[in-house]
């Protein structure tokens, strides 16, 4: 078992914690001069740049944090499927170096068979390219235990090297997978 933390995972199950561990991702980053790309589906990446900017000199941080907005993978596929192939082009291929977080995919039990075998090719592809130079983190709310969030939770543990899980008192506990 090798602890990378090249591409980790955070299954949550609230968002008051979400983007405090998305913070620390980025602000390690920050702090090591690395690029930093958020991809969101949510409202929420002007005030993880204004956070960040409070928290560090403005100027780098506009240099290193830039972000998509994208899609809901579930109510537009075709249209998130579009931005994921000009994201790839973009940041998602081996010559992009940094730290790239993604909070795109709401609550995982939510999910067609279809939907889970898009996030699993995509999460697979992620996997081949983490390494010393791109470091990812992925968020998945955990929703409601049925058949699509078993599939979800099973591709997440194997295709990501640790694992963070909202406790129900609001900690977090981390796991190493591979």
């Amino acid at each position: 078992m090798k602890n990378t933390q090249f591409h980790q995972t955070l299954f949550y199950k609230t968002d008051d914690g979400i983007h405090d561990k998305i913070l620390e991702f980025f602000n390690v980053g920050i702090n090591e001069h690395e690029r930093c790309v958020f991809l969101t589906t949510q409202s929420d990446a002007n005030n993880i740049l204004e956070y960040l900017k409070e928290n560090h000199n403005p100027s780098t941080v506009i240099k290193l944090f830039s972000y998509f907005n994208l899609p809901d993978p579930v109510l537009h596929s075709s249209l998130f499927e579009e931005k994921m192939e000009k994201i790839r082009k973009i940041i998602l291929n081996p010559s992009f170096e940094g730290r790239i977080a993604f909070n795109v995919l709401g609550d995982m039990s939510r999910f067609s068979q279809k939907v889970i075998s898009e996030i699993t090719e995509i999460e697979n592809f992620l996997d081949s390219l983490a390494n010393e130079k791109i470091k990812l983190f992925c968020t998945f709310k955990t929703g409601i235990e049925n058949e699509s969030f078993t599939k979800m939770m099973k591709m997440a543990m194997s295709t990501h090297d640790h694992a963070i899980f909202e406790n129900d008192d609001g900690s977090f506990s981390q796991v190493i997978l591979k």
